[in-house]
């Protein structure tokens, strides 16, 4: 026969019971914490890791509708902001490898290889007045002075398409890099990395797309680091101009220069992330 409980008893076990529920739910509870902080912290180095060498192209957000990005020349998916993710590890590479590229300028979207970040995209005035905006490129997120080594080119049109007499005409070329320890204008490439012997290489215009779209193998400098050393303007220029449904093309092409006495083992491990920004400065334009 069942022993019945007294009510001191029946009183403890349930007393009991309680404790085993709190206790269960305290044990879920931190697990369930536990797992959410995994999780967090997966999310957080995935984004991290995408983050990484990669190039974000936006417009201010007061300008939306005043002008957009493409991945194309039709506009099919315009949008305010334009993402890259680039190469996982981008080894030290030369500017030798890259003017073999060919059709650079027939490319769209992102078209990388190992070690360079590419991109190409378009800019579009939506309305129907004339234009003037800015647009600059900034480095963040810099580590272990990677920049010093780094080369950034960017190709833009400088005519629209019934004005181009051929395949290079209305585009212009920009290498940027930062200045060396003494504050030179360092070159695009050189014969060699030791720099008390190096020369610089020269460019062949006849050979190579790029290095006529260039026309120089000295490089502008970057326009400098933000108070933090963590940012660094690549450049900005102002007062751009854009006429009314006008469509302008822009290619970027990045990578860390092997002949450039600054790509040392010291950065290895380094990474940074681009972006590629534009604000209108004048939507009603006057054009002379």
């Amino acid at each position: 026969m069942k022993k019945r409980e007294s009510g001191d008893e029946i009183i403890k076990n349930r007393s009991i019971r309680a404790a085993s529920k709190r206790r269960s739910f305290t044990s879920a509870l931190v697990v369930f914490l536990i797992a959410a902080l995994l999780l967090t912290g997966a999310v957080w180095g995935t984004i991290s890791f995408i983050d990484a060498n990669s190039l974000r192209i936006y417009i201010d957000r007061s300008d939306v509708g005043a002008i957009s990005l493409s991945a194309s020349r039709d506009f099919n998916s315009a949008s305010s902001v334009l993402r890259m993710k680039g190469p996982d590890e981008m080894n030290n590479t030369t500017y030798e490898w890259i003017r073999q590229r060919s059709e650079i300028l027939g490319k769209d979207g992102d078209h990388h290889e190992q070690n360079v970040i590419a991109y190409s995209f378009y800019l579009r005035n939506m309305g129907q007045s004339p234009l003037l905006y800015t647009s600059s490129i900034v480095l963040n997120r810099l580590s272990r002075d990677v920049e010093n080594a780094l080369r950034v080119i960017v190709i833009e049109q400088t005519a629209a398409e019934g004005e181009q007499t051929d395949e290079l005409t209305g585009y212009s070329a920009v290498c940027y890099a930062m200045a060396d320890f003494d504050g030179n204008a360092e070159y695009i490439s050189y014969d060699t990395d030791d720099k008390a012997t190096q020369i610089p290489r020269d460019l062949e215009p006849g050979e190579f797309q790029l290095d006529a779209l260039l026309e120089s193998n000295l490089t502008v400098p970057f326009a400098g680091h933000g108070e933090d050393e963590e940012t660094c303007t690549v450049f900005e220029h102002t007062d751009s101009l854009l006429l009314p449904e006008e469509v302008k093309k822009f290619t970027v092409l990045v990578w860390v220069e092997g002949s450039d006495s600054d790509c040392t083992d010291a950065i290895i491990g380094s990474y940074v992330n681009f972006e590629f920004f534009f604000e209108v400065t004048d939507p009603n334009a006057e054009v002379a």
